[in-house]
């Protein structure tokens, strides 16, 4: 018991560590719009279907959205680019390992926070 109580803590401030990372991260993308987003970090010249519409949403805090989306279809920039713009740490749950370390790896490489967690007891990440 107290093996698991001693590994929750040093999981809870392992994230309160990535918290803080995120709040005082190096890049300030709150002054750009969506679209300035998108092509100057991500590097696509427009929005896929119902992308726009989902990232709207969100930055407009217009309730709770879920945007179901083909495979390819854009779904990882309506939770990635509304975080970037309100510099809050967003949490994602995929169920898919490969995924989650592709979308990390990604963001590193346009400079942004980020992490993953794999279980309740290992966490990967690079800032």
């Amino acid at each position: 018991m107290a093996d698991n109580e001693e590994n929750l803590e040093n999981y809870e401030e392992k994230l309160l560590n990535l918290v803080l990372s995120a709040e005082n991260g190096n890049h300030d993308y709150s002054k750009l719009l969506p679209l300035e987003v998108l092509r100057d970090i991500f590097g696509h010249n427009g929005f896929k279907p119902q992308q726009q519409e989902i990232i709207s949403r969100i930055l407009n805090k217009e309730g709770h959205s879920l945007g179901i989306m083909s495979t390819g279809g854009g779904k990882s920039l309506c939770f990635q680019i509304p975080a970037l713009i309100q510099k809050n740490l967003t949490i994602v749950v995929s169920p898919l390992i490969a995924l989650m370390k592709d979308q990390m790896d990604n963001l590193l490489k346009k400079g942004t926070n980020s992490a993953f967690f794999v279980n309740s007891s290992t966490i990967h990440s690079l800032t």
